[in-house]
């Protein structure tokens, strides 16, 4: 199922920018990827939380900007390149699930970054 993207509405008409281009913005499936590991939850914790700034440099000039954890998952938000990523790291006894939604301008990306942190992301647990 696809999903859309919000965009501003027309200050004057009020009406949104994707009915004014008369063409909606597909919004892509979330990245996912899971990162195995033997660490035990409370140490993949630790490391994830010392070491997950990395990942904001999946993205040219990224930087984290907001970051805040509920229970055993890691919200964060990383900017660069004009965009800003939505992410989620949730830590399991045996596994980190990644989330990554990313904008419509990085979804052609989708696949390089699959890639790229299923090959970087253990790391992220050195």
């Amino acid at each position: 199922m696809a999903r859309t993207a919000v965009v501003a509405a027309d200050p004057a008409t009020d009406i949104p920018a994707t009915l004014l281009l008369q063409k909606v913005l597909p919004v892509s499936e979330p990245v996912t990827v899971d990162i195995p590991h033997k660490l035990g939850k409370a140490e993949a914790r630790r490391r994830v939380e010392q070491g997950f700034g990395k990942l904001a440099d999946f993205i040219p000039g990224g930087s984290v900007t907001q970051h805040a954890w509920t229970g055993d998952s890691l919200s964060f938000t990383v900017e660069g390149m004009g965009q800003r990523i939505a992410a989620r790291l949730d830590i399991a006894e045996d596994k980190v699930h990644a989330v990554v939604d990313l904008p419509p301008f990085l979804a052609l990306f989708a696949d390089k970054i699959r890639g790229k942190l299923a090959k970087e992301g253990p790391r992220l647990l050195e």
